[in-house]
């Protein structure tokens, strides 16, 4: 579930704050095995009142709060991963 959208200023980009509230095909494997749009990158996420900056080896889970960044070009493609 999108949480947010917010434009960054003066950039041409935005982060999207996602729920992760059911399963999608990219949960539970690490990171550096999923195939994300270029353009987007994790860039955080929250897991039982903790902030986890993501490396490869880290994976999203059920109820985990996660922040993206993305581009123009790749927000489609990218809300359509976590949909």
């Amino acid at each position: 579930d999108i949480l947010s959208v917010t434009p960054l200023p003066y950039l041409d980009a935005e982060t999207i704050k996602i729920k992760i509230s059911k399963k999608i095909p990219l949960l539970n494997k690490p990171l550096s095995k999923v195939k994300f749009p270029s353009g987007m990158i994790v860039g955080a996420i929250f897991r039982n009142d903790e902030v986890i900056i993501p490396h490869g080896d880290d994976q999203i889970q059920i109820d985990d709060i996660i922040i993206i960044f993305v581009l123009p070009q790749s927000k489609k493609q990218a809300e359509k991963m976590f949909a």
